[in-house]
Parts: structure tokens; C-alpha cells; sequence
């Protein structure tokens, strides 16, 4: 509808802040996707650790004999001595910070050649352990 040579009816800034409106509505939508997502994956979370709950207490319901003391015959038993470590352990996969009580390792063998060795080492309030196990037979996959 024209008044006298101007066309009325919303202007080009209107129609910017029209779209510029609804393109910041997607990510709010998107927010609320993600976040109703996780809410389904930690109610999923929940519900199947509920489930291994229930399926453990069923397995041992009845069983008092596991839970018998031992005896206090730990003769078969070693003690795994504790030794200071000079610095921090770096938790890489590699022995390098251990080659200083390299020769305190406790070692276990069996008759098959395979067996293992472990060292443990204290650096103030934390424990670190090495195990190496050596496989006579690997099996590669």
C-alpha cells in the first residue's frame, strides 16, 4: 500500500534485527540439546551402575564364607619393602627414574621362564610401583 510515494511495512534495520534475532535463537537451542543429552547419558550412567549393583549384591547374597577372616598364618606371605625415591617418579612408561634401586626389585620367577619384578619407592605423601612381567610366550594381537 502506497501514501504518497512511501511504501509502508517494516524497513531493511527491522528486518536485520528480525533475523539477526532468530540466528541467535539455534545456538540456545543447541545448548539445550546437548544439555538435555546429557542428562540422558548420566540418568543411563546411573541406571546401569544401579543395575552392576544389584547384579553383585545377587551374586554374593548368601555367601557369608567369602567373607571369613583368614588366618593369621602369613608365612607364605613377603613383606614389599618401601624405598625413598630422590625425586619425583615421571608416570611415562619408562624405568629411567627408577635405575638408582634398580638392584632392590623383588623378583618372582616360575619354571615356564616367565615372571615379573616389583620395586616400590616413596616421595613424601605418595607411593609409586614398577612392575616389570616378562611373558615366555607373548601373545600378539
Amino acid at each position: 500500500m502506497k501514501i504518497g510515494h512511501r511504501i509502508l511495512g517494516l524497513g531493511l534495520t527491522p528486518k536485520l534485527l528480525l533475523a539477526g534475532a532468530c540466528l541467535l535463537i539455534i545456538p540456545w537451542l543447541g545448548l539445550q540439546t546437548l544439555q538435555a543429552m546429557q542428562r540422558f547419558l548420566i540418568d543411563g550412567q546411573a541406571q546401569a551402575q544401579l543395575l552392576t549393583a544389584r547384579g553383585i549384591a545377587t551374586l554374593f547374597h548368601g555367601r557369608d564364607d567369602l567373607f571369613i577372616e583368614p588366618s593369621d598364618d602369613n608365612s607364605d606371605f613377603a613383606d614389599i619393602p618401601l624405598y625413598p625415591l630422590a625425586g619425583r617418579i615421571l608416570l611415562d612408561g619408562y624405568e629411567e627414574d627408577w635405575q638408582s634401586l634398580d638392584e632392590h626389585a623383588l623378583v618372582f620367577d616360575s619354571d615356564n621362564g616367565s615372571g615379573f619384578s616389583v620395586l616400590l619407592g616413596q616421595n613424601g605423601d605418595h607411593v609409586y610401583g614398577l612392575v616389570r612381567v616378562r611373558d615366555a610366550s607373548p601373545v600378539y594381537r
